[in-house]
């Protein structure tokens, strides 16, 4: 019985090592990282467990900062090209964090997520750090952000139709304020009131905007609201687009007529005025 317990007990201890995250701070600066799923990592998080580990990292090379982490722990080194943000241990007993591109033999430990090239560069470059790795055991999500991407105006050919297909950008915050990509979530999308006022346009809850073929010719403004759930968190946004539907009837060059005798009898009316224009014409021929 008790060794099934102490089995029991090995098994919580170890999910509960793996589900810890690692909260990586650059001066007073929380950092968003995706870590790495590797023996590494594991041993970075055994590092920090019982107390924070903090770290003066130095600029190396014009493009990382690294900085010794006091021990050797498990590495497994494969020739690598690194990118800004990434995170990575060099020779067992040094973390790197790179705002440049260097190629050599590292371990992968993570990268930072959230930021772009020139905000990691602003936030590492031209100075000395200090970065603090701690235990974060409950980071949850407090709130999201989204957008919805795509053009501002879309046109169509009247009597035709289409589709428009919108995506969404969606980041989340977290307790730390920390942001992150969310890619996994649960989407709805509604049209608010047209302007002017049809029923030929309509959206789905994947974003599928159609046009109908029947809808009039004109300019409609349509509001486009998407809202997300992650984590039992809800936003919301709404974004304003123009269709355009253009009758190709209405822009075609008018038809042009000239022509009689006696009277000389010229026009320049459309092809529906030719038959009452030709009786007039041919009225005044015979007057002659």
């Amino acid at each position: 019985m008790k060794k099934y317990l102490l089995a029991a007990f090995m098994l919580i201890l170890c999910t509960c090592n793996v589900a810890m995250a690692i909260e990586l701070k650059v001066n007073d600066n929380v950092v968003a990282v995706e870590w790495e799923n590797n023996a590494s990592v594991e041993a970075l998080r055994n590092l920090i467990k019982d107390s924070p580990l903090t770290i003066k990292m130095s600029q190396y090379g014009g493009f990382e900062q690294v900085g010794s982490l006091g021990t050797s722990i498990t590495r497994n080194d494969v020739q690598t090209t690194t990118q800004p943000g990434d995170i990575v241990l060099y020779s067992g007993n040094q973390i790197v964090i790179f705002y440049g591109s260097n190629s050599w033999a590292y371990t992968r430990l993570g990268k930072i997520s959230g930021m772009s090239e020139q905000e990691i560069k602003n936030l590492l470059q031209g100075k000395d750090i200090t970065i603090t790795l701690s235990e974060n055991t409950s980071n949850s999500l407090k709130s999201l952000e989204i957008s919805i991407s795509g053009d501002s105006s879309y046109s169509f050919t009247a009597g035709t139709g289409g589709t428009v297909n919108f995506t969404l950008n969606v980041t989340g915050t977290y307790d730390d304020d920390s942001k992150k990509a969310i890619t996994s979530f649960v989407s709805s999308w509604v049209l608010g009131t047209i302007s002017p006022s049809t029923t030929d346009i309509s959206i789905n809850n994947s974003g599928v905007l159609t046009v109908n073929s029947g809808i009039r010719s004109g300019d409609y403004t349509v509001p486009v609201k998407a809202t997300e759930t992650s984590n039992d968190i809800t936003g919301e946004t709404t974004r304003s687009i123009t269709v355009k539907i253009v009758d190709d009837s209405q822009t075609s060059s008018p038809t042009s007529s000239s022509g009689g005798s006696g009277g000389g009898c010229n026009t320049g009316l459309g092809i529906f005025a030719l038959a009452v224009l030709f009786k007039i014409c041919k009225t005044k021929t015979e007057e002659k």
